[in-house]
Formats: C-alpha cells, structure tokens, sequence
C-alpha cells in the first residue's frame, strides 16, 4: 500500500514560500542596513550631544547666575528644547553643592533610574555618557557641567575654601533622546529599501526555485522517466508502474490520472494480446509468441528430461496456376501464405503449435516427440501437402485457387542440453539447407473424395502395425 505524505496544494506552498522568502530576506538585509544605521544614528547622536553641551553652558551662564532655581532652570530647559524639542531634560547640581533647597531626581520610574545611573557615573569618571537602548529606541546621556574661569568670580568663598576651582564639578545634566528614522537622510533611506527589496527578490527567487524543483520539476521528471521505462509488448514489464502519491495535491492528482490512463493501457494491451495469440485468417500461432512458447518448451524438457522437437518449412517459387488465385492475390496480396497456413494447422496435431514466423517461413513445435518421431510427422506434413486429396465442403462450381511451390523443412530435437533458444533455432534453420526440395501444387482439389486420416490417425495407425509385428 503507498505511503500518503502530508499533502497541501500549491497556493499554500507559495505563500509559505513568499513568508519565507521575507524572513530570509530581512535576516539578510537587516545586519547590512542595521549596521551602517546605527553608525549613523550614534553619529547624529552624539553631534546633538555636543552640540546640547555648548549650548548648556551658555544657558547656565546666562540664566543660572542668579541661582539654581526652579525657575531658572526651566528657562535653561526651555533654552535648549528650541534646537532639541523632543528631548527630556534633567539639571542637577553636584552632590557636593547639594542642600534641602535643591531639586533632586527621584528614582520612580525607568527614566529617572537611568538619569541616576548616569549621574552617578558621571561623578565618578566627569566626562560624558552615553547609553543606547535599541529595543526601546531611547538614547540617554549624562554631560558634566563644569566651573570655568569666568565663573570664579561669582563663587569667590567656595574658591577661598578650595571646593570651587576651574574644571570642579558643578552638576550634571541628563538627556533623554528618541531614535527615529528622521535622523537618516532620504538617500540613506532609499538606499537601504533597495537593499531590502534586493534581498527579498534573491531570496524568494532561490528559495522558490528550489521548491518547484524539488515539488514540481522533479517529480515530473520521474513520472516522465517511469512512462518512458513502461513496455506493454512485454508482459512481465508492463505492469511496472505504480502509483506514486505526491505532496502537491495538483501533482498527487496528475500521478492518480495517469495511473488510472496506464491501467486502461494495461487492459488495453491484454485484450490486444489475447486476439495477438493467433493469426486471424490461419489459425496459426503467431509469431511473436514464438520464443515466449519456445523458451517454455526448453525449461520443461530441461526440468522432466523429455524431448521436444522443432520443425522449420520455407517455401520458394510459390506462383499462382489458375485465374481464381491470380484475382485472390491480386485484391489480397499474400492470401497464398494464408492458403499454406490454413493447411499447415489443418495438417498438423492437436498437441502441436504451428507458428508463422515470417511471409514464406513457418514453424511446428511438437512437445514430447524426439528425433524419430518429429522425422515421420515432418514426412506426414509434407505427403499430406503434396498429396492433399480432402474434400472440398463448398459449392462444386466454385472455382477454388490453386499454387505451385517448392517446399524444405528442416528440424532438430532438444533433449535439454546446454543450448540457447537462439542456438536451437539456428540449427533448425541450417537443417533446412540439407533438407530436399520438395515440389507441389497446393490445393490438390479432389471431390467425393473421402478425407485423408490425419497425422494422429496414421501415427496410431503405425504405432498398431508395430504392435501387430510384434
């Protein structure tokens, strides 16, 4: 019974392809345009950064000089989101400038925990940094705001106690920036669309390609290959197909039709060669049965150690004597053949099977008959023909075609030595060289004649006499 895989049609294996061919095409383009992106963005990033640092110090110096108020810090933010308007800020004084009044991060959410992470990094190691959050498309950054030489001024206690001097920390402001395409040119946009859409046409391309090869073109191939292999002359080998299901329910189907069109074929050429046995218009076997029946004989007589024996007439300078044959041959040419053959099977036994093997060639197998025996049936045969004196049933002013020819037969006995079926039929053609001419006229026309014994009656009639003499 064949075994049935997982079917589905075709629309379901092109869109898995397609889905396919997209993935395959965004792990592919995704590095090559993610890489060069986030170059980019990092690079705008941090130009903003630095930009946001100089632009810092000129809103503190300008409004933070009166204190680090509320009030004046909101006009520092509101300074620097004219250049940065979705930013979030965050000023903080240094944790050695610190007191009650001043306003202090409180760590309750994701923002501020990393604005204090920052600033604490920022104390540590006063320079700036910088942190990345892809999954949350968020860059965060902390940028020390330092003491310069045009403050110490203004701060002239805290330089006498040594806790302000140039390049001491003063605090730290924290940034929060959104990452967005809006930060990539249009050409690197464009750019990076065409790398996509290239990749997904590769992709979909080799991928698809690959699957109609290995679903579609393939299996063709071997349903053309097995086609090809059937033989329906050869009995044995024409029911070598089998059905053979199919992923695809469209190939799965083509598979069913034509298993079902084979087995018509099949049915067919079984009929054909049922009305292919016999010759319709002798009686006589016909030829292509010839080795399949010889090949038989020699296993059978190999297996039970019994002889069979073959025998070859060719017939020769076959001409028409009277107007009825010469008419008959001229509207059926070869109708002297059919002639001959209608009388070699009337002639021969019951358990013999007469063949016509070419147009002027035929043959007799006898089973169970050795070399003595085949020599008085080929005798009888060839009496029989020369002499043919039975009656003719039709109307007697029926004027009935009449031949001459010039017969040889020629035969061997096999008794199940080592020959091939070729070997045995050339040496039961080269006995026909060696055999005499025999010459006759065909049909012998004898009425109110009655009808010769057959080959059965006279080999019983002889096998009686030899009795009696014994």
């Amino acid at each position: 019974m064949a075994h049935y895989p997982k079917q589905y049609p075709f629309r379901t294996l092109l869109v898995k392809q397609l889905l396919l061919a997209a993935i395959l095409a965004a792990a592919i383009s995704f590095p090559i345009t993610f890489v060069p992106a986030y170059f980019i963005i990092n690079h705008s990033v941090n130009s903003d950064i630095k930009q946001l640092q100089s632009q810092s110090y000129q809103a503190i110096n300008q409004h933070l000089s009166t204190g680090w108020t509320p009030y004046n810090i909101n006009k520092v933010y509101r300074q620097l989101r004219e250049n940065l308007p979705s930013a979030a800020l965050f000023l903080q004084k240094s944790s050695s400038f610190l007191d009650g009044a001043d306003s202090k991060i409180k760590i309750n959410g994701e923002i501020s925990q990393n604005f204090s992470r920052l600033i604490e990094q920022v104390e540590q190691q006063e320079r700036v940094q910088i942190e990345t959050h892809l999954f949350s498309s968020r860059v965060y950054a902390a940028i020390p705001i330092k003491f310069r030489q045009d403050c110490l001024a203004c701060h002239s206690q805290g330089v006498l106690n040594g806790t302000i001097y140039d390049g001491a920390l003063a605090g730290v402001l924290t940034v929060e920036l959104p990452i967005s395409l809006d930060r990539l040119s249009a050409t690197a946009v464009l750019i990076f669309s065409l790398i996509f859409l290239f990749c997904f046409i590769i992709a979909s391309i080799w991928i698809t390609t690959d699957k109609l090869q290995s679903k579609i073109l393939i299996p063709l191939e071997k349903m053309a290959l097995r086609i090809q292999q059937l033989n329906f002359s050869d009995k044995e080998a024409s029911h070598q197909w089998q059905r053979t299901p199919q992923e695809l329910l469209e190939m799965d189907d083509i598979d069913q039709q034509l298993s079902k069109q084979i087995e018509t074929l099949h049915n067919v050429y079984d009929k054909l060669d049922i009305l292919m046995i016999n010759e319709q218009n002798t009686g006589l076997f016909h030829k292509d049965r010839f080795n399949e029946i010889l090949r038989y004989e020699m296993y059978r007589s190999q297996r039970y150690q019994r002889p069979f024996s073959l025998m070859f007439i060719q017939l020769s300078d076959i001409k028409t004597v009277n107007p009825a044959a010469k008419n008959m041959e001229m509207h059926e040419p070869g109708s002297k053949y059919i002639f001959f053959g209608r009388a070699l099977n009337h002639e021969t036994r019951d358990t013999d099977i007469a063949f016509h093997i070419e147009e002027q060639l035929f043959a007799v197998l006898a089973p169970e008959t050795n070399r003595a025996g085949i020599e008085k049936v080929k005798n009888i045969i060839r009496e029989r023909i020369i002499n043919t004196n039975f009656e003719i049933e039709e109307d007697l002013n029926t004027v009935h075609p009449q031949y001459e020819m010039t017969m040889r037969q020629g035969v061997v006995t096999y008794s199940g030595e080592r020959l091939s079926p070729r070997d045995l039929v050339k040496m039961a053609l080269n006995s026909i060289a060696e055999s005499d001419v025999v010459h006759c006229r065909y049909p012998n026309l004898h009425h109110n004649i009655p009808l010769a014994p057959t080959i059965d009656e006279e080999l019983e009639k002889d096998d009686d006499d030899s009795l009696l003499k014994s």
